[in-house]
C-alpha cells in the first residue's frame, strides 16, 4: 500500500494570464471526477504519456483548487492541493512550468507524510508557507497537534504543556522528545505519543534534523 502525501502548492507570479491558463487547465481536470488525476492533467499541459507517467503515480489526484487567481501586493497566485503516492511528486509541475510558461511562473509547496515522518517546506522565505515545526502529541486527556515557525516558538509552547523538561533553544528536536517522553512517563498509558518535526526544505535533503 503506498504512503500517501498530502501537498499544498502555490503557483505564483506577476502575469496574471499565465497563471490563469494554469487555472484553467488545472481546473478542467478537477471538474471531471473521472479526469482528475495529476497525471492527466501533466498530458493536458503537453507532457508525453511516459513522461506524465513518470513523474505522477496513477493514484496522484487533485483534493483542492482555488477557483480564481488572488491578488496580493507583489503579484498574483493560486493555490492546489494534491495527495501523491510514495513522494510529493512535484517534478512535474516544474516541468510544466520550465516547458510552457517561460519563467512566467513560480512554485512553492509544503507536503507532509506522518506515517513516515516526512516533512517538507520548499518556500524557504516564508512567503506562503511558514511552518517551520510541526508537533503531534496525545498525553492523558490531551490531544494536540500545532504548528509553528520558529523554534522559539516550538520551545515556548512545550515549555508551556511540559515545564519540567525545561526546553531550550539549545535543545536539539530529539532531546526535547526524549526529555518529555521520561519526565512525563509517556507509555504508560494506552495511545499515548509525541511528535517533533522539522521540514525539510525539499525532498532531496538528507533525514530530518535532530
Amino acid at each position: 500500500m503506498a504512503n500517501y502525501f498530502t501537498n499544498r502548492i502555490i503557483f505564483y507570479g506577476e502575469d496574471k494570464e499565465a497563471l490563469a491558463d494554469l487555472l484553467d487547465k488545472i481546473s478542467a481536470c478537477v471538474d471531471e471526477p473521472a479526469k482528475n488525476k495529476v497525471r492527466t492533467f501533466l498530458e493536458l499541459a503537453g507532457l508525453n504519456s511516459d513522461d506524465a507517467e513518470a513523474y505522477a503515480d496513477r493514484h496522484d489526484f487533485f483534493t483542492y483548487l482555488d477557483f480564481a487567481v488572488q491578488e496580493n501586493p507583489y503579484g498574483s497566485y493560486f493555490e492546489v492541493q494534491t495527495e501523491s503516492a510514495w513522494s510529493a511528486n512535484m517534478e512535474g509541475f516544474y516541468k510544466v512550468l520550465r516547458k510552457n510558461y517561460d519563467g512566467k511562473i513560480n512554485m512553492v509547496y509544503q507536503s507532509e507524510e506522518s506515517g513516515c515522518g516526512i516533512f517538507i517546506n520548499s518556500d524557504t522565505e516564508g512567503f506562503f508557507f511558514t511552518d517551520r515545526y510541526r508537533l503531534d502529541y496525545c498525553y492523558g486527556d490531551s490531544s494536540v497537534r500545532e504548528y509553528f515557525s520558529t523554534w522559539q516558538e516550538t520551545a515556548e509552547f512545550l515549555n508551556a504543556a511540559f515545564p519540567k523538561a525545561k526546553i531550550t533553544p539549545y535543545t536539539t528536536l530529539a532531546d526535547a522528545v526524549n526529555r518529555i517522553e521520561s519526565l512525563y512517563h509517556f507509555g504508560s498509558r494506552k495511545q499515548e505519543y509525541i511528535y517533533l518535526d522539522r521540514f525539510k526544505c525539499s525532498e532531496e535533503e538528507g533525514g530530518l534534523a535532530a
